[in-house]
């Protein structure tokens, strides 16, 4: 079981801002979605598999940009973290939906009661 999942986010929303919704925490960094095949993986965890083939029909392609991995839903293009590249979470944009690494929060062990 890994300790994260996928989660695509609405459109201008932050990844800060979906996983926060979720209970999960997002950390920048590299989010391993550094090729069309990874990329494609991600999508597919994030929605339904039929629903993830109809999304990036324009191309799926690498990008340096901040808010990658990311969907343009205008023109169905994709975009992955080019290789050597870190994804951030706190940014948003118009026309943009992010796809989000967003990390499960640990549970606290409970304190045990002292017995008198």
């Amino acid at each position: 079981m890994t300790n994260y999942e996928w989660i695509l986010s609405e459109e201008e929303q932050s990844c800060t801002e979906v996983c926060t919704e979720n209970e999960h925490q997002c950390i920048d960094g590299d989010w391993g979605i550094s090729s069309v095949s990874s990329f494609n993986e991600a999508l597919a965890s994030a929605t339904s598999t039929a629903e993830a083939a109809n999304i990036c029909i324009g191309g799926v392609v690498p990008s340096t940009y901040y808010l990658s991995p990311y969907i343009i839903p205008s023109n169905n293009w994709c975009f992955y973290k080019s290789p050597g590249h870190q994804s951030t979470c706190m940014f948003g944009e118009y026309a943009r939906k992010r796809l989000c690494k967003c990390a499960f929060i640990p549970t606290p062990t409970p304190t045990p009661t002292p017995t008198p």
